[in-house]
Formats: structure tokens, C-alpha cells, sequence
């Protein structure tokens, strides 16, 4: 009997909405970039905030490598607050997402380009704004 759990009748009335905010952040931090934003992010408002907390999405090393869809890239990168880690390794959507990248994930300590078919303008893009530290008003104007 040492080993036995007496549960309280009322559990069934618990909602995870009702879990403590760190509790809920804990969870989400085992959660990738894209069910961040594509997944948990469209919940419900509460669980939006929770999975643009800053501390999720600086653990986080991110891959751009034409796997997942456009709009699920645009996501991620409207969702993101910051990453660990970036790797650019597909040119497909990096137009349209390098204007997110640079107003949204502005804190990147790690920033890998890597494939043949980059665009040279994007590269020309990332040296600029790494040179001199501003967002060049070709990339705020990008379209999406």
C-alpha cells in the first residue's frame, strides 16, 4: 500500500489551460519550430503567447532547406523570436522570409549558408546587414 495513489475525484475537471505558465512552457520547450508556429501557436490565444516566448526560440536551431512549405516557413518565421541557430540551405523561399528573419529572429548567434543555388542578392543582403548591423530597406521591401 506505500506505492498506492489515491486520486482526487475533482481531476477530471482540470483543463491543461489551467496549468501554471512555466509548466506549459516546460512542455512546449520540447516542441520543433515548426509545431511552435504551425501547430500550437493556432490553438488558441493563450497558447500563441506561449509559443512566441523568447526562451523557446533561442534553444532552437532552425533549417531552411525547402522540406517544409512556404507558408509553413512564413510561420515559423512570424512566430520566431529568436533562434540559436539558423542554416539557409534552400533558396526556393528566402525572398520572401529573409524580411521576417531580419525584423523578427534579430538575436541569431549562428547564421549558416550552405548550397549552390543561393541567390547572390541574398547573399549581398546578409553581408549588409551583418556588415553594418541595420536592415537594408531591400529586405524591409521585399514582397511577400
Amino acid at each position: 500500500m506505500a506505492n498506492t495513489i489515491f486520486l482526487d475525484s475533482n481531476l477530471h475537471d482540470i483543463n491543461i489551460l489551467d496549468l501554471p505558465e512555466e509548466v506549459a512552457l516546460n512542455i512546449f520547450s520540447y516542441l520543433s519550430a515548426t509545431e511552435l508556429s504551425c501547430s500550437t501557436a493556432k490553438v488558441c490565444t493563450l497558447w500563441r503567447e506561449y509559443s512566441g516566448a523568447f526562451h523557446l526560440w533561442r534553444c532552437l536551431d532552425h533549417i531552411v532547406d525547402g522540406t517544409r512549405s512556404k507558408p509553413q516557413e512564413v510561420s515559423v518565421f512570424q512566430t520566431a523570436s529568436a533562434f540559436r541557430k539558423l542554416t539557409l540551405k534552400d533558396n526556393t523561399n528566402l525572398g520572401c522570409l529573409l524580411p521576417l528573419l531580419f525584423c523578427n529572429c534579430t538575436s541569431i548567434q549562428e547564421l549558416g549558408i550552405s548550397g549552390e543555388d543561393i541567390d547572390p542578392q541574398v547573399l549581398a543582403d546578409i553581408a549588409k546587414i551583418a556588415v553594418c548591423g541595420q536592415w537594408g530597406s531591400s529586405l524591409l521591401n521585399a514582397p511577400l
